[in-house]
């Protein structure tokens, strides 16, 4: 079952990477990021997790390592942006992260 916000948060977040870093348009990702994207998208459908932890706090890193870098730098570039444009999806985040909820 995939979940609709965190589906609508990575997509937002490597469309904006992309569009700092690829100087790409919101309608077109370059083909690094629609990869990326798209891999996003299926790891999330096939995660196993009823209460899915962020993934740093993960027990099974479900991701390749090229692409376990390359979403790392998505959401470093990212992160801080979307939550001051999404403040309580962010706080939400964090709390996650650090009381391993």
């Amino acid at each position: 079952m995939i979940r609709l916000n965190e589906k609508k948060i990575i997509e937002d977040m490597i469309v904006f990477y992309c569009k700092k870093n690829h100087l790409s348009d919101e309608d077109y990702l370059c083909i690094n990021c629609k990869n990326l994207l798209e891999y996003s998208i299926n790891k999330l459908k096939k995660c196993k997790y009823v209460n899915k932890p962020v993934c740093s706090n993960c027990t099974v890193h479900c991701y390749q390592k090229n692409y376990r870098n390359e979403i790392i730098k998505v959401m470093k570039f990212s992160g801080f942006n979307y939550l001051i444009k999404h403040p309580y999806i962010g706080i939400k985040f964090i709390l996650k992260k650090i009381f391993k909820i």
